[in-house]
């Protein structure tokens, strides 16, 4: 049987995508952009990027309650809110291009730098915690960073 999309009506970023109809099988709704793109049409895929989401929603409350950044990740992110806080963009912009020219850097590192980028740049969008390559605990502290600038009028 061909496989079709129809509309969910389920709700939410994730659930507006709409949903892929196998027959008698199983019905799983579009992953989101997030997913590998080898992934990106099955189930498995729908299942990781929830996983994602509620790994994230849970690292969030977290650090929000007070948890301790674990990663180079999150130390990088508050090291650019500092500066960008002190007004010190052009000192957070050459940081960036020191982590980004690191020779062999980790995978997660060049869209987690590119992310950071564009807030440095002025770009305040949530959707910047959507890049591919990042995983929950860069997602959150992309989306603290930009509470923390919201907070202080930045």
């Amino acid at each position: 049987m061909p496989v079709s999309r129809r509309a969910t009506g389920t709700g939410g970023a994730r659930g507006a995508r709409g949903a892929l109809d196998h027959g008698d099988a199983a019905v799983c709704r579009v992953p989101g952009p997030r997913a590998a793109p080898e992934k990106r049409n099955g189930c498995r895929a729908d299942a990781d990027g929830a996983a994602d989401l509620q790994a994230r929603d849970a690292y969030l409350a977290y650090r929000r309650d007070g948890g301790e950044r674990d990663t180079h990740g999150g130390k990088w992110a508050a090291e650019i809110a500092h500066l960008l806080l002190a007004v010190k963009t052009t000192t957070a912009n050459a940081r960036l291009a020191q982590l980004a020219g690191l020779p062999d850097p980790p995978a997660w590192l060049p869209p987690f730098v590119t992310a950071l980028q564009a807030v440095v740049a002025g770009e305040r969008s949530a959707s910047l915690a959507d890049a591919p390559g990042l995983d929950y605990s860069l997602s959150a502290e992309i989306l603290l960073l930009l509470d923390r600038l919201a907070a202080a009028g930045r």
